[in-house]
């Protein structure tokens, strides 16, 4: 005998998918500024209780704005002293199931504002001296 000889037919729940985040903007933060991200995706939780995770130390998720099934908008912090690295991001549903975007979000140094009102970010050049065995 096994498991399945007593099975009866009955009403089985079912399962939601898991959140699947697939893009973020802004993707870029500099350390010690305020501002709002939107991550766009499917399967978020429809009754806006889904949440984002950011990996790493220094990331303070302040509020949310919208939240619905393909969108969640955060504002967000981040601390002066953030580590500067890619961090991956996620996507919570109030069931615990949870989507991961890896490396979709940088924290860097400085911005600089170029003509034209494009800005770009910056992180941190080291200078390596030049090899006289290249001359």
């Amino acid at each position: 005998a096994s498991f399945l000889d007593n099975w009866s037919a009955g009403t089985v729940g079912s399962v939601a998918p898991p959140p699947t985040p697939v893009s973020i903007t802004v993707n870029t933060a500099v350390q010690g500024t305020t501002l709002n991200v939107t991550v766009s995706g499917t399967n978020f939780d429809s009754a806006g209780t889904a949440i984002l995770l950011i990996a790493g130390m220094g990331i303070t998720i302040n509020s949310y704005g919208t939240r619905n099934a393909t969108t969640l908008v955060a504002n967000i912090t981040i601390d002066p002293a953030a580590t500067l690295s890619a961090r991956d991001i996620g996507i919570q549903n109030s069931d615990f199931q949870v989507g991961i975007l890896a490396g979709a979000f940088m924290v860097v140094t400085t911005s600089v504002n170029l003509s034209g009102g494009t800005n770009i970010m910056v992180g941190r050049m080291l200078r390596y001296p030049r090899s006289h065995a290249q001359e």
